[in-house]
């Protein structure tokens, strides 16, 4: 009754999070839940509702998930275990039950997709099992898995689980771990997307990376960063436009490449002060900000900020880049003309047996290397259903040296309305 190994379906609940605080009064099948974290999340059994019916599960197993959040995977499984004694979640208890909460999921593998996995997890320093890929995360917790790495490491491996439903299922049964996504480093499990962000958030990331890795992943207490009397001016007009304390923050991921935003300032934020202008900088940023200037450029056609770090391997100035949009009516004329460029298709499988733009290319992960394998001076043009999730996918090539990137405004389905009606909409 809307009940799967992955979530509760009919109640806004998947294999990513749950979004209630109690056990579906509508799920039947139910034995447990955990909201706390992410381990576990719905443990479903048959005809069995438990032993105390719905259970409130902040009572039930907040403290003790809460405290083994950040531990090591064994010791936080002992821990969900001891705080789920006493709830039967065996739809035959009276017969010995299945033991332990863990024993309830627990699936037998074949060996050869064991070997396989453990193979994928030994591939690379940090192996992450995500939905989509690190350039068109499918879902909002692998975007922020990709989101925070990115800001700690150039390149790590993202393997997509969507392309894979044997390797879907089978990651969790390997990992004793019910969602997606997950991270491994040097081949060990560390979590899925609440614990990583938990660890961003209290520095133990950085230690982490630090230790295995040998990664600079350590942070500076307060860089030093400047800026010019014309970048100051420029920011106190944006700033005065913003309602509340805002700032200016300056992020630079580990590609070296910088982003400016304007954003509220709040309590606990690392900040610095140039030219009496306050400016944020987020604690993975700081040891590659020592020392920056930050210019503003306005020579006719050339307008925008200009980012000079001397922690960059070029040591040179360097603007702050974005991606470009361009309009389904540019897009057409640059294809009619015969335009060297690469047209490439961000939605999923399914989306694109319903419509495409000719001579597009599906950004799955093979297409993704071919990709980056390139010259840093090719075209790359991005496309998706709205413009959205395309945006995205550009900013990511633009971060990774990228010059000529853009993305369609309004995606395929501008395409269809405004160029080619055959296409369908959807």
């Amino acid at each position: 009754e809307g009940v799967t190994d992955e979530g509760v379906t009919d109640e806004g609940v998947t294999d990513e999070g749950v979004t209630d605080t109690r056990v579906s009064r509508s799920c039947r099948t139910l034995g447990f839940a955990a909201q706390v974290g992410e381990y576990p999340q719905w443990v479903a059994g048959s005809g069995h509702r438990g032993a105390k019916g719905a259970v409130p599960v902040r009572r039930r197993v907040g403290a003790p998930f809460a405290r083994a959040t950040r531990a090591n995977g064994a010791r936080m499984r002992r821990a969900v275990n001891a705080a789920c004694a006493g709830v039967s979640l065996c739809p035959n208890p009276q017969s010995g039950g299945c033991g332990p909460l863990l024993s309830c999921r627990r699936m037998q593998m074949d060996p050869t997709m064991r070997e396989r996995i453990s193979q994928l997890v030994s591939s690379s320093d940090v192996v992450v099992f995500i939905k989509g890929t690190r350039a068109m995360p499918q879902c909002g917790f692998s975007a922020a898995v990709v989101d925070t790495l990115n800001r700690y490491l150039p390149g790590y491996v993202a393997i997509d689980v969507l392309r894979d439903q044997g390797l879907r299922e089978s990651i969790k049964v390997y990992s004793q771990w019910p969602t997606i996504p997950q991270i491994y480093v040097r081949g060990e499990f560390v979590g899925g997307c609440d614990i990583l962000r938990e660890m961003d958030a209290a520095g133990e990331l950085a230690t982490l990376l630090e230790s295995k890795l040998g990664s600079k992943a350590a942070v500076a207490d307060r860089p030093r960063v400047t800026l010019t009397a014309s970048a100051a001016a420029a920011v106190r007009d944006v700033v005065a436009d913003v309602e509340g304390s805002a700032a200016l923050r300056l992020t630079i991921n580990a590609s070296f490449y910088a982003e400016l935003s304007v954003e509220t300032v709040e309590p606990g934020e690392l900040t610095v002060t140039s030219q009496g202008v306050q400016i944020m900088v987020d604690p993975q940023s700081a040891a590659r900000a020592e020392g920056v200037c930050i210019d503003f450029v306005n020579h006719g056609s050339e307008t925008g900020f200009r980012v000079d770090n001397p922690n960059a391997p070029t040591g040179g100035k360097a603007r702050v880049a974005a991606a470009q949009e361009i309009t389904v009516s540019q897009l057409q004329a640059a294809l009619a003309a015969g335009e060297s460029l690469d047209l490439l298709d961000v939605r999923t499988d399914s989306e694109r047996r319903l419509a495409a733009i000719d001579g597009s290319t599906l950004l799955d992960a093979a297409e993704e290397e071919r990709l980056v394998a390139l010259p840093r001076s090719r075209r790359l043009v991005f496309y998706c259903h709205h413009g959205v999730r395309s945006l995205r996918a550009a900013q990511r090539f633009v971060d990774l040296g990228f010059e000529r990137v853009e993305s369609v405004a309004g995606g395929i389905d501008a395409w269809s309305t405004c160029v080619d009606s055959s296409v369908a909409r959807y």
